[in-house]
């Protein structure tokens, strides 16, 4: 019912000055290397990206060895979604100087977002060798291990995350979701509170929490998440059906009834709501209301089942 993870993708960042469009052509016949790439640098900032493209490409034209030049085209290329191109420049840069590792970072952001874990691995490991104060990067990194499935590495990154900012966007969230991964619920709704402290407006976090806490029975307190989350979000279901479902556990049904009956109206092809509902009903003895939800569920279950790939009717 419920897709529990987002993914987080970085942006790179240049330093810039300020330079004239018009200029340009005479600039670059006229000035030196580091004026373009100021000049490039400074289209990029200001969301120029089309001048920042074509002036790249005519500074590589101009000195092809220059892995900075290189970077820029990439990061130029990255900006106007051109994503394969600002890979094999991120690369081509490396290859004209591996010592700039901020290629490397560049690159494990695109790989990340085309879900080539291993690639970013490697990137970010070979990156934080040399820029081990970089938290984000750690998070990044983080991340491609717990893609991986490698619970204990991606909860160690993650813990150099915050050490290194305590206030780092979604850095606590992550880490509790890493510790949610490793069965240790406590310490995951620690450090979904930690985030909310800091970013009240986090949704997701209140409805994931309080599934946490209604799994350990603690429904006070997954009450109170659910809660804060509807009040928060009033027209989103997630938090609703979590209220429901403590309803349900302390056999309020007339409550639960109520909570899942707005959870269809906004979601009014949730198979789970419908399902949950038609049992909410039955033992409140509203057994013609139940066999309708029974129908519902039938109906969307088989229609779910016509649209999968392969069926013969496409």
């Amino acid at each position: 019912m419920i897709q529990r993870r987002n993914c987080l993708a970085a942006a790179c960042a240049v330093v810039v000055v300020l330079c004239t469009l018009c200029s340009v052509p005479q600039l670059f016949s006229q000035d030196g290397k580091q004026d373009i790439i100021q000049q490039i640098g400074w289209e990029i900032d200001t969301g120029r990206i089309d001048a920042a493209l074509a002036h790249a490409q005519e500074g590589i034209a101009q000195y092809p060895g220059s892995s900075i030049l290189m970077h820029l085209l990439g990061v130029a290329e990255s900006k106007k979604g051109l994503q394969k191109e600002a890979r094999q420049s991120f690369q081509s840069a490396i290859h004209l100087d591996p010592t700039i590792p901020q290629n490397y970072y560049d690159l494990a952001v695109l790989d990340m977002q085309a879900g080539n874990t291993l690639e970013a691995t490697d990137m970010l490991e070979t990156y934080l060798r040399v820029i081990p104060q970089n938290g984000k990067a750690h998070l990044l990194l983080g991340l491609a291990y717990q893609k991986q499935k490698q619970d204990d590495r991606a909860v160690e990154q993650f813990k150099q995350a915050v050490n290194l900012f305590p206030d780092l966007p979604l850095a606590h969230y992550y880490l509790g979701t890493a510790y949610e991964d490793q069965g240790n619920p406590k310490a995951a709704v620690e450090e979904f509170k930690k985030e909310l402290s800091a970013n009240p407006r986090f949704y997701d976090i209140y409805w994931q929490a309080g599934d946490i806490e209604l799994a350990q029975q603690d429904f006070k307190s997954a009450e109170d998440f659910f809660r804060r989350g509807i009040a928060l979000r009033p027209l989103r279901y997630e938090a609703r059906y979590g209220l429901a479902k403590v309803f349900l556990e302390r056999q309020e049904l007339p409550q639960a009834a109520s909570e899942l009956e707005m959870v269809i109206a906004l979601e009014p092809q949730d198979i789970e709501a419908h399902s949950l509902l038609a049992r909410v009903y039955e033992k409140m003895g509203k057994t013609t209301e139940a066999r309708r939800e029974d129908l519902v569920v039938e109906t969307l279950r088989a229609a779910s089942t016509a649209s999968q790939p392969g069926d013969p009717q496409h």
